[in-house]
Order: C-alpha cells, then sequence, then structure tokens
C-alpha cells in the first residue's frame, strides 16, 4: 500500500513540475506508420517522443518552430532536464535527445503543429531504471497495454498515460510514464529465434535445442536484461569450419552438428553483441571473444553443467604456457581480459559496452570502451598485463579472482590437486 501511495504522489509532482499546471494538450497521433510518427502538437505543453537517432537538442528546436521549452526526464537521477529556446539559441542542461525519449513540449503561439519524424528501431530498445521512466511506445500500433507492458510484468508498479490514468492500448509515438521497482532493458520490437534445421538433424535433437535456446534466451534476459531479436538458429550447417558462428550481417548462429551443441551458449553471446552494437566486426578480438567465453562458461555454471573456477582455471593454465601475450590472442587469453574486466568494472559492462558503441552516434569503440567502464583502454591494457604478471604465481590454486563477479569464493577443490609418489630411475634410485 504505501509503494502505491508514493507511486500516486509521485506522478502527481512530475506531472505538475512538467507543466507548471494540471492543465495540458493531449497531442493527437495520426498516420502511424513502420518508419515514420506523426503527432498533432498543440499551443501549451504536449507529450510527445523523440523517435530519430540520437542528435543534438537543437534538433527539435529547428524541426518545431513554435517550439519554446523542451523538457526531457532523466530516469537514471530522477529528475528533469531542461531546454529553452532564446534570442541567443539554445540554452539549459538537457543537450542531447537519445532515441525513445519521451518529451514535454511546450509550444508558442495559438496554431497547432504537424510533426512528422522518422522511427529509428533503436527508439524500441530503450534502457529503463528504478524508479519513474518517461518512454516511447515504438512497437505495433494500437497494441493492447496488457501485451505490449507484458515483459515489465515482474517489476513495473505503475503505468500512467498523460492524464493520469493507467493506459489501455498504445498507439505508436505514444509516450507513457512508467515507475520500475528495478532496472530493465525494455525491447518492445523482441521477435523469438527462428530455427533453420539440417535436413539430417533428428527431431528428438532438434527439441533439444529448441529448449536450450528457450533456457539461454531466458537466462540472459532475467540477468542482463537484454535478448537478441529475430535471431536465426541455422543447426547442422556443414558450412561452418569450426563447431559454431555469429553471422553479423544476417543475425544467424550457426551450428555445425550434433557435437557442438555447447557453442549455442557461445554464440549466442555474440547475437547480443550484434543486437546493441550492431556491427561487432570493429571491435577487438578479445573483447568480443573474451565477454563470450566469459558469460558462456557463467551460463554453463549457472545451470550445474561446469563449474566456472575449473573452467577459467584451465584458460589460465593455457595462458601460462605460453610465456608471452600473443599477437593473435587465443579464445584462453580473450577469456581471462574479459575476466579481468569484468573483476574491475563489473561483469555486465561487458554488454554495456556493446550498448555503448550501438547507441552512441560519437562511437568509436575506444570512445565506448570508455564511457562503459570509466577508463581508457590503454589503462585497461596496463592493469590486465600487471595481473597477468602475477598470473602464474595463482595458477597452482585458485584465489578469488577466478570467481567470476562478486560471487563468494566456495571451496577450490574441483581445481585443486594434491600429487604424492616416488619418482626413480631404472635401477631404484
Amino acid at each position: 500500500m504505501r509503494r502505491s501511495t508514493r507511486a500516486s504522489a509521485g506522478l502527481a509532482v512530475l506531472l505538475v513540475l512538467a507543466t507548471g499546471t494540471t492543465l495540458f494538450s493531449s497531442p493527437e497521433r495520426v498516420a502511424a506508420s513502420d518508419d515514420t510518427v506523426t503527432t498533432v502538437l498543440q499551443p501549451g505543453w504536449n507529450l510527445a517522443g523523440w523517435t530519430e537517432a540520437e542528435a543534438g537538442v537543437d534538433a527539435i528546436f529547428d524541426d518545431i518552430p513554435q517550439l519554446e521549452v523542451a523538457y526531457a526526464w532523466d530516469a537514471e537521477n530522477q529528475r528533469f532536464r531542461l531546454a529553452v529556446r532564446t534570442d541567443a539559441g539554445v540554452e539549459g542542461d538537457l543537450r542531447t535527445l537519445t532515441p525513445g525519449m519521451g518529451l514535454w513540449l511546450s509550444l508558442g503561439g495559438g496554431e497547432s503543429f504537424t510533426w512528422t519524424r522518422p522511427l529509428v528501431p533503436q527508439a524500441g530498445k530503450v534502457s529503463l531504471y528504478r524508479g519513474w521512466n518517461l518512454a516511447i511506445w515504438a512497437g505495433e500500433d494500437r497494441a493492447a497495454a496488457t501485451d505490449a507492458l507484458q515483459d515489465l510484468d515482474d517489476v513495473l508498479v505503475a503505468a500512467r498515460r498523460i492524464d493520469g490514468r493507467r493506459p489501455l492500448t498504445l498507439a505508436r509515438g505514444d509516450v507513457v510514464w512508467l515507475d520500475l521497482s528495478a532496472d530493465r532493458r525494455w525491447d518492445q520490437l523482441y521477435r523469438p529465434p527462428v530455427f533453420d534445421f539440417g535436413s539430417d538433424v533428428p527431431p528428438e535433437i532438434q527439441g533439444e535445442v529448441r529448449t536450450s535456446i528457450d533456457n539461454i534466451v531466458e537466462f540472459f534476459y532475467q540477468r542482463l536484461g537484454v535478448r537478441a531479436s529475430g535471431v536465426t538458429i541455422r543447426y547442422g550447417d556443414a558450412t561452418v569450419f569450426t563447431c559454431g558462428e555469429y553471422r553479423s550481417a544476417t543475425h544467424t548462429i550457426a551450428i555445425r552438428d550434433d557435437g557442438c551443441s555447447r557453442a549455442l551458449v557461445h554464440e549466442y553471446v555474440h547475437a547480443l553483441q550484434g543486437e546493441l552494437a550492431g556491427n561487432i566486426d570493429l571491435v577487438p578480438r578479445w573483447l568480443v571473444e573474451g565477454s563470450a567465453e566469459y558469460w558462456a562458461d557463467v551460463y554453463r555454471d549457472a545451470v550445474g553443467s561446469e563449474g566456472y573456477v575449473k573452467e577459467f582455471w584451465s584458460s589460465a593454465r593455457n595462458v601460462e604456457r605460453w610465456g608471452f601475450i600473443p599477437i593473435t590472442p587465443s579464445y584462453d587469453f580473450a577469456h581471462l581480459a574479459a575476466h579481468a574486466l569484468a573483476k574491475m568494472v563489473g561483469e555486465d559492462t561487458m554488454l554495456s559496452y556493446f550498448r555503448a558503441l550501438g547507441t552512441s552516434s560519437r562511437a568509436g569503440w575506444q570512445r565506448a570502451f570508455q564511457e562503459a567502464t570509466g577508463m581508457d583502454v590503454d589503462e585497461f591494457y596496463v592493469a590486465y598485463a600487471t595481473k597477468f604478471g602475477e598470473l602464474g604465481h595463482a595458477v597452482a590454486c585458485p584465489t578469488s579472482w577466478y570467481i567470476p563477479g562478486d560471487r563468494p569464493e566456495g571451496s577450490p577443490d574441483e581445481v585443486c590437486r594434491t600429487l604424492s609418489g616416488r619418482v626413480t630411475d631404472r635401477n631404484g634410485r
């Protein structure tokens, strides 16, 4: 009851802050299509959304000549940001417009304005935060609210329209207040995997693969709040040179045969990377393959098939045998680098990096790395090289550095071995 009271009071405060009054216009949505949104804005206050690619705040003032003031809700910090048209230009602390951002817009004059703008896919993939969020709906037009908000059911406290009521339907381009009990990535455009099995894959194996993918998708969605939408699973693809591969151009996971089922989770992590970043071809191999190895081992540990510590210990021993950092990083080396990154800045940072790469128009991979981790990539290389130098002293028996994330260390017995015995020559000496 206390939470519901807070939600209602919070919404009232947000509406008053945004408008300065409880009277505001209800924008009309017209001519919604798959790639554009049209909104008829009225004089005074309107609630609308930015559906285009990321841009400077000047862009919306250029689009709407009568626009005088724009407010955006900063959900991460639970506060409004403001942009105001002045004689000198646009001033305020709202500087960037991002896809899916809800906006309060105040128009001057006495005439309405028809605002048509592109609808990019990123507008339907938004990061929501605990507390109030102001988000646009970019999914199916005129969707029932129960269906549209289904993915948020476990964290949704309240959903409110511009008039404070719970929405019954959502038109494409509508903006809605959402109060959440936890952070969540809201993928409004999600499409489940499509399976393409080779002719010689028996039905029982097909069933096992479908179940495995369902479990993998659910694990990462619950753990990281992201799913790979519309990915194709080609199972029994004889053209695959190794066990499996992810083809970013077609958003396809290809698995060679029944002996390669273990590769499903690794390749699905690549599909998540592609979902967030779009193109992963220019990302350093250690980061692409290392994060896939890391999360694949975390998944297998979570479902009880293989212990993470044992797998990581094996990678550490293999890397130690190199005696140097290879020019072309191995999967083992990449795994250790990704593990070190997770220990330094948190295990979800690797996917945060790919998200930063995909959403920022300023992104080069180095810039995205710094945005996601808070450190320059060269700083990380130095820190990892230091850890690499210490590694040889740790491989005899795991320390806490081997444990993923912030999990308790537990017993290292599964990977520590004590050998005792006698070594003799041919004469028994």
